[in-house]
């Protein structure tokens, strides 16, 4: 088991998908990191700036190995690592907000892992995650308006367009959310192994 709960955190070592391993970052993924956020499509889908450097990279590295999925008003940034050699392919953030019970999922596939359906593999085991182990009610997530992909991911998962007031984002993005199911069950997700 790669998961222990304790409270509304979870003490994160792995999980697993049929084709991905979800860990923690280390510092063998800082070049790859790097790659994934200079990448032009992912500058210009992200809106970051495109001058990360390696040690940029480093740093996000080394702050990120730290922490557990699930603390109050902070981000667990997941490295996704094909199984076979370990190699990252890119990354999911989770927030968990104050509440315990609202997450926020972001995602970053590096150029060469895009395509392929692993962003929706991944964000299903966060998302099986944040049901199961941590009890969320409730999971948001923004995408540009034109990033088809990206919204394309959210909706495979069950996310739906977010219009509630209180969710307003820039005026070239989009708002969705997606409810713990009311039975509990994290509804068509099909659950990672741990």
């Amino acid at each position: 088991m790669g998961v222990r709960r304790e409270a509304a955190r979870v003490h994160f070592d792995r999980l697993t998908t049929p084709r991905l391993l979800l860990r923690r970052l280390h510092a063998g993924d800082a070049r790859r990191l790097r790659e994934s956020r200079i990448d032009p499509h992912a500058v210009r889908m992200q809106g970051w700036p495109g001058g990360w450097s390696l040690a940029d990279a480093e740093g996000f590295v080394a702050l990120n190995q730290r922490g557990e999925p699930g603390t109050p008003g902070a981000w667990f940034q997941f490295a996704l690592a094909d199984p076979a050699d370990d190699a990252l392919l890119g990354d999911v953030g989770l927030f968990s907000a104050l509440d315990g019970s609202t997450h926020r999922v972001g995602y970053t596939l590096h150029p060469d892992a895009r395509g392929r359906g692993l962003a929706t593999e991944a964000v299903r085991a966060v998302l099986g995650l944040v049901f199961d182990e941590l009890g969320g009610a409730l999971v948001e997530a923004d995408t540009l308006a034109v990033n088809a992909a990206s919204r394309a991911v959210l909706e495979r998962c069950g996310f739906q367009l977010d219009e509630r007031p209180e969710r307003a984002v820039a005026a070239d993005e989009v708002a969705y959310l997606l409810r713990r199911p009311a039975d509990g069950a994290p509804g068509t997700l099909s659950p990672p192994s741990r």
